[in-house]
């Protein structure tokens, strides 16, 4: 997962300078064998057990909102940034990068907190159950 993770981004460092070189090889093949390359490490990071309560809070915080994180990161954010930014030269691509990663995360944590968080707790709440004839689910926590 490693060694596969280092060799797809040799490509780009090695045509820095042919945008359309790299723009091709990001389309066609690079975003393929990332997930892939990150598919193949997780055995290896589930088996690790993060000490650092910084490290622990990050990991817990992108775990909550990864849903909300994944409903705005393609669909509003990625979208909006391809029409607004041109993808011309790299300055504009790294620019692009850097604010698609800056919104996706403000957007998906606004979401989370102001609906998905919200309709979770009322989800669990008690008087809704009851009104709803359910019986309460305990969640060891």
């Amino acid at each position: 997962g490693f060694l596969l993770f280092i060799s797809i981004h040799v490509p780009l460092f090695k045509y820095v300078e042919d945008y359309t070189i790299i723009q091709s090889y990001l389309n066609m093949a690079y975003l393929p064998l990332l997930l892939i390359s990150i598919l193949c490490c997780f055995p290896f990071a589930c088996s690790l057990r993060a000490k650092n309560l910084f490290v622990l809070k990050l990991i817990t915080t992108i775990s909550l909102i990864s849903y909300s994180l994944y409903l705005v990161n393609y669909s509003i954010v990625f979208l909006i940034l391809e029409k607004l930014i041109p993808n011309d030269n790299l300055l504009f691509a790294l620019t692009r990068f850097f604010l698609f990663w800056v919104l996706s995360f403000s957007l998906g944590s606004i979401l989370y907190t102001s609906f998905e968080k919200p309709l979770m707790q009322l989800r669990d709440n008690p008087k809704v159950l009851k009104f709803l004839g359910l019986k309460a689910i305990s969640q060891h926590r």
